[in-house]
């Protein structure tokens, strides 16, 4: 009952998120699918891709009547082993929980009762919802997190029984006792699974720490200089907003420029701004995609590519008013800077350095 409560709450609070969800023109939508009024569709989780599987002559035969069913057929084939990928340690864990005899036929609590029910549902929840609002299913990626929480619990509890077999023994049997007798082999083959999952974890910090360096060093061969700019520009970003938001106050409208030549790019906006935009990129959701009215994304997107490209000052006050503009941010690497005459240097200064400006285009 607490459960469902809990739930009956959320939904509540969540309606009007979802109604503006459901009520959002389906015009701009980047699924190119998106109907109005729908949120969520059924459809299985794409884990692993599916392409080799979908390549093979019962797949093709079958797409070619019905490609939604061929799709999602091969997608639940392989749900299975995406998820042993995916969970690792953690989906062991969660099967000592539900396989009696794993877990030495201890009894579950209402609250051990309750980590197995949230993990259900969501397993299944995440295994066949997908949003319909934007095009990567950001759904299917952030729900798993409702999962990890519960597991994370269990988890501590399935090493904390295990890690002292002198402890273990001492400590009552029954509902409130530990989860104990665990095979051997279930043991040895989550201790593996741990090991695979702290090395995959400690791998993928240094792939984010170190992935930047690495494609600039591979850049220089072929003298790209988008991408050997992606680290400067961080670093002057990063100074220069922060020099920005302690001079403006905070519920200023910030705008940087909307327009991406990679995907690094609009990180080192949105990481730093720390204030409300007009539009958060060019392109057709300008930053709707959770939420919001994208109609008027091709006119934003427009007016703000073409003041950062070239522009007066008069021409950026005047775009600055129509969009609810205070401050206007400008680096080096925008076509703007190397004009001169431009509002980049003709409007009032916020900040001033030699390759990051913020300008106040009231």
């Amino acid at each position: 009952m607490l459960l469902a409560g809990g739930g009956a709450g959320s939904v509540i609070l969540l309606l009007p998120y979802l109604w503006e969800l459901a009520h959002a023109s389906a015009g701009g939508s980047s699924t190119g699918a998106k109907s109005a009024g729908s949120v969520f569709a059924f459809a299985i989780r794409d884990m692993i891709p599916p392409d080799n599987l979908l390549a093979t002559p019962f797949f093709e035969h079958l797409a070619a009547g019905h490609p939604a069913i061929a799709q999602n057929l091969a997608n639940l084939i392989l749900l299975a082993p995406g998820y042993c990928i995916e969970l690792g340690f953690y989906l062991v864990v969660f099967l000592i929980y539900l396989v009696p005899a794993w877990r030495g036929r201890t009894q579950l609590s209402p609250a051990r009762r309750s980590l197995v029910f949230i993990s259900a549902v969501a397993l299944v929840l995440i295994s066949i919802l997908k949003s319909q609002v934007i095009k990567n299913n950001d759904f299917g990626w952030r729900a798993p997190l409702l999962l990890q929480f519960p597991l994370l619990l269990m988890a501590t509890e399935v090493m904390a029984a295990n890690s002292n077999a002198n402890q273990k023994a001492r400590r009552p049997a029954g509902p409130a006792g530990p989860i104990r007798n665990i095979p051997s082999w279930l043991t040895a083959f989550a201790g593996i699974t741990l090991f695979i999952g702290v090395a995959s974890t400690a791998c993928q910090a240094l792939m984010l720490r170190f992935t930047l360096p690495l494609d600039e060093i591979d850049s220089s061969r072929t003298h790209s200089p988008e991408y050997l700019s992606l680290s400067h520009d961080a670093y002057i970003s990063r100074i220069g907003y922060a020099e920005l938001d302690s001079k403006v106050p905070h519920d200023a409208v910030v705008q940087y420029n909307p327009h991406f030549p990679g995907l690094f790019w609009p990180n080192v906006d949105l990481l730093w701004v720390d204030h409300q935009v007009a539009i958060a990129g060019d392109t057709q959701q300008c930053g709707a995609d959770l939420g919001g009215d994208p109609s008027g994304c091709a006119a934003m997107a427009a007016a703000l590519d073409a003041l950062f490209n070239d522009a007066s000052a008069e021409q950026a006050r005047l775009t600055c008013y129509q969009l609810g503009i205070q401050y206007l941010v400008a680096r080096i690497y925008d076509p703007v800077w190397k004009d001169k005459q431009s509002w980049v240097w003709t409007l009032n200064p916020v900040v001033t350095d030699e390759e990051f400006r913020a300008l106040d285009c009231r």
